[in-house]
């Protein structure tokens, strides 16, 4: 084994970048800063899965003011994602949905982007489904209950009236409510 062998560190990524000039294409190195607005929105993906509400809330703010600065499809993706996330505040399905719509446009399988965007659209949409689904059986339970109740509370009347004021009190079987 070698003692002279070092870890080398690794150059920042070289991306193109849009000079004033259209001629250039010359590529440059990019900060830290800059660095996280050309990720790929599945990096982010896995990023999110291991953040805190807190941290997911500046990145939820970070997103919104990264799209409001440029609103390309990344920062849509990015936008989209951290608004169905929970711990990043109250979901906003349809507004995701929006964000997610206008990436995928009309052809969805153009780029990994747009493929991207396709796949969170038909999972948000399908959650929105299934959701809404079990709110319909929800209700219907809760109906269910509340005719139960109706019912119990006429038989009750009913052995009482029945009952009149003959026999010491009668009760048995209720349920106290």
């Amino acid at each position: 084994m070698r003692s002279g062998l070092r870890k080398r560190r690794l150059p920042a990524p070289l991306l193109p970048h849009r000079c004033p000039s259209p001629c250039c294409r010359c590529p440059r190195r990019l900060s830290g800063s800059s660095r996280r607005r050309h990720r790929p929105p599945r990096l982010d993906l896995q990023r999110y899965t291991g953040e805190s509400n807190e941290e997911l809330r500046r990145d939820l703010v970070a997103a919104m003011q990264a799209l409001n600065r440029g609103r390309t499809e990344p920062n849509r993706i990015r936008a989209a994602i951290l608004l169905t996330l929970p711990g990043a505040g109250p979901p906003d399905d349809a507004r995701a949905i929006a964000l997610l719509e206008s990436v995928s446009g009309k052809t969805p399988g153009a780029s990994p982007v747009k493929q991207l965007a396709a796949v969170l659209l038909a999972q948000i949409a399908e959650r929105m489904r299934a959701t809404g689904e079990e709110r319909r059986k929800s209700a219907a339970a809760q109906e269910k209950l509340d005719q139960l109740r109706a019912v119990e509370r006429s038989l009750l009347l009913e052995r009482n009236r029945n009952a009149g004021g003959a026999g010491g009190g009668g009760g048995g079987g209720g349920t106290g409510r």
